[in-house]
């Protein structure tokens, strides 16, 4: 496991500077007969051998919690589970977009299409179709709400791309070495807990989404039928707009297929499938980070707690 090797290294060697750095603070305080600084370096020494003992600790954490999501994962990472997750997701929201976006083009073609008649020596003309306008109206809705989810789902793709950058590489190393001293201990304290939870344990927590939304995506081109169908069915593709006779034809033949309930019929299942991806992109990843912060805020207390050796 390459991000392992990465790390690890990385921790025992910010491990490894601390205890050198209290050393170093300790043959000052020898040199110069200054007790005091003897006696806070050493205790000093010994929280920075604490914290290379948590990194150990946090490393068979670590281990445990990623080997439970690559089970769940299929053998993949967590972190690369989660990213994979979240690219599918946003395949999903372009899928939908799509249909959506081509309803709303050709609903909003339908009900301008006017109509005339000629009484002589007048003439009268309307658009038929125009009742469609409320229908239209909630697919702008729906079309609206999508470009929200996707944003949050791109959001949620740019913090892994974060957590995956630098949690492990840079908040761990840095929080080691910060928690061997007093005066930084809390703050290093946090960026361990932090860099732990936010690698191994929110990834994990998507993990769970996936598999709770796994039936709903796989019934999405199903559900998008319906919507797929009225787009081709009512094309206006091959439709000759400037011969009054073929559009009259083509408007009646709309409004004796019933092209209002088809319109209807069609929208129905979408809005209750942008409900469902909204859920996904929007509260699990709340309750996800809600994990996160419990995880860290107990994981923080053990870590910026400081350990006596002996008294």
């Amino acid at each position: 496991m390459e991000f392992v090797a990465g790390w690890q290294g990385l921790a025992v060697a910010a491990a490894t500077a601390g205890m050198l750095l209290s050393a170093l603070v300790f043959s000052l305080g020898a040199i110069f007969d200054l007790r005091a600084l003897r006696v806070w370096a050493r205790a000093e020494f010994f929280q920075s051998v604490v914290s290379a003992l948590l990194v150990g600790v946090l490393l068979t954490l670590s281990l445990g919690i990623s080997a439970l999501a690559v089970d769940l994962a299929g053998g993949q990472e967590p972190i690369a589970f989660a990213d994979d997750y979240l690219e599918e997701v946003n395949g999903r929201i372009e899928s939908v977009s799509g249909a959506t976006t081509l309803f709303v083009m050709v609903v909003d073609a339908l009900k301008e299409i006017e109509v005339g008649v000629e009484v002589a020596p007048v003439h009268v003309s309307g658009k038929p179709l125009a009742g469609l306008d409320p229908i239209l109206h909630d697919a702008e809705m729906i079309l609206g709400l999508l470009s929200w989810v996707k944003l949050f789902n791109e959001v949620q793709r740019v913090l892994f791309l974060f957590i995956s950058a630098t949690m492990m590489y840079y908040f761990l190393p840095v929080g080691v070495i910060l928690r061997g001293f007093s005066l930084t201990r809390p703050v290093g304290a946090f960026m361990m807990a932090l860099a732990v939870g936010a690698y191994f344990v929110l990834p994990l927590t998507y993990v769970f989404n996936a598999a709770a939304v796994e039936k709903t995506n796989a019934s999405i081109d199903a559900r998008l039928e319906s919507l797929k169908e009225f787009n081709s069915q009512v094309s206006l593709s091959s439709l000759d707009l400037l011969n009054p006779a073929a559009v009259s034809a083509f408007v009646a033949s709309l409004i004796s297929s019933g092209v209002w309930n088809m319109a209807l019929a069609a929208i129905a299942p979408l809005a209750k499938l942008v409900a469902d991806l909204t859920v996904e992109t929007t509260f699990f990843p709340f309750f996800n980070l809600l994990v996160v912060f419990l995880f860290t805020r107990s994981l923080y207390r053990v870590l910026a707690s400081e350990v006596v050796l002996w008294t």
